[in-house]
């Protein structure tokens, strides 16, 4: 530590600026050696408290290093000195996307991209941040107002595939991952993303290819091997073989054996599991994923339902309220705690749920299904028929099934009367 404080001490090497960046650099990017840069900007800010640049490195380190809090305080403060310096505000917004708050990420890079409206960067984070926030059609404007300044940028290539994956038109994604792969034909990354779309378009075998294909160039690559785990579930839902699973849950332990650290092979693990009824294990790798990400709802929402499958329902209401606190605009979080509730005969608190479930998503057919039987237990019976009618209308090849329901309960009511 000391040669790089003798170096700052040096007066005249002290007016150089671009020196102190070249150490700082040197010692992120190929030392990793954070604190000790730490301790490097903390001595040029006592030293120059009104200089901009070295609050911004400061920022920058700690972002690096994952002190996302402190990192943001920084980017401030260099926002105080100078509240024109667009990148400021670009790396703030990318350290409040990792913390999670995406709408203060989003008008933070709004604000980059209206200091400096010619970086394509600035569009390409937004895309982002918009794909976090399942804004999809947002995020392909901007990532095309990012092509339209830099048109051969891989990264903006790629993102345009991934979003209009996210779009469901895999044709279109499957045709950008093509085009980009004239040009980079070893890329394990586009394989992988053409190997997602196909299996959406229940094209397995292509997938399949193009997912080997990603292994074969990058065989320690751990999401690949997570990508050939849901090859298998999707066709596992066509050919209901338990063997596919137990293929599915091998290479999804081979995802979680290279990266222990993603807490989405966990909780893929988890649905695998259910079905293959290994509740308990399922229960054991959704408690890790929970451990590694507290934040996503929908975690909490596998193991509410995974609690179900145990019939530890008083649990599972525990977890399905934490989900909905944690995202309470998700329609299927009010409907799985719908069902919960009834397992436990509280069917009046299940209709709440359930009608909470229909706000927020008024054409599933299900929830009025449900709200119908729901009814049905409570002997309700003319508001049942009600419900049943109107799943019928959400859901017309649900129809036939619904209806001889709905005649049941009226043989019931009409029954109810004469007595």
């Amino acid at each position: 530590m000391r040669p790089y404080l003798e170096i700052l001490e040096n007066s005249v090497i002290f007016q150089i600026n671009v020196i102190y960046k070249n150490i700082l650099a040197l010692i992120l990017l190929n030392l990793n050696r954070y604190e000790e840069a730490l301790k490097i900007c903390n001595y040029l800010i006592k030293q120059q408290p009104q200089q901009l640049d070295y609050y911004f490195l400061k920022a920058n380190i700690l972002r690096l290093s994952h002190h996302l809090d402190e990192a943001i305080l920084n980017y401030d403060l260099a926002i105080s000195k100078n509240n024109q310096n667009a990148d400021c505000y670009f790396y703030k917004a990318n350290s409040l996307q990792l913390l999670g708050l995406t709408n203060e990420a989003l008008q933070c890079g709004f604000l980059a991209i209206q200091k400096n409206p010619e970086n394509p960067d600035y569009y390409s984070g937004q895309a982002n941040i918009l794909m976090i926030l399942n804004r999809n059609q947002e995020a392909l404007e901007f990532c095309e107002y990012a092509l339209q300044k830099d048109p051969d940028n891989l990264k903006y290539q790629t993102q345009k595939a991934i979003i209009l994956q996210n779009l469901y038109n895999f044709s279109s994604a499957i045709k950008q991952n093509n085009q980009i792969l004239q040009n980079n034909p070893g890329e394990a990354e586009l394989y992988a993303n053409k190997a997602e779309s196909l299996i959406q378009m229940q094209c397995f075998q292509e997938a399949l290819d193009n997912c080997n294909q990603a292994l074969k160039l990058d065989p320690n690559n751990s999401d690949y091997y997570f990508i050939k785990c849901k090859y298998i579930i999707e066709k596992q839902q066509r050919v209901l073989y338990l063997q596919k699973y137990k293929e599915a849950h091998q290479f999804c332990n081979e995802a979680i054996k290279r990266n222990p650290e993603v807490s989405d092979y966990f909780i893929h693990n988890t649905v695998i599991l259910n079905r293959m009824e290994l509740y308990e294990e399922a229960l054991k790798n959704c408690n890790q994923a929970i451990l590694k990400n507290s934040s996503n709802a929908d975690y909490y929402h596998k193991k509410g339902i995974t609690l179900d499958y145990l019939k530890r329902y008083d649990e599972a209401l525990k977890y399905h309220d934490q989900a909905i606190q944690k995202n309470p605009h998700k329609a299927q979080y009010y409907s799985e705690k719908a069902y919960t509730l009834s397992n436990l005969k509280r069917y009046q608190e299940a209709l709440i749920c359930y009608d909470n479930a229909i706000s927020k998503n008024p054409d599933g057919a299900e929830d009025y299904s449900n709200k119908a039987i729901t009814l049905q237990n409570l002997r309700r019976f003319q508001e049942a028929l009600q419900y049943h009618d109107y799943a019928i209308q959400k859901k017309s090849k649900q129809g036939s099934q619904l209806l001889q329901q709905s005649k049941y309960i009226k043989i019931i009511k009409q029954i109810q009367t004469s007595l």
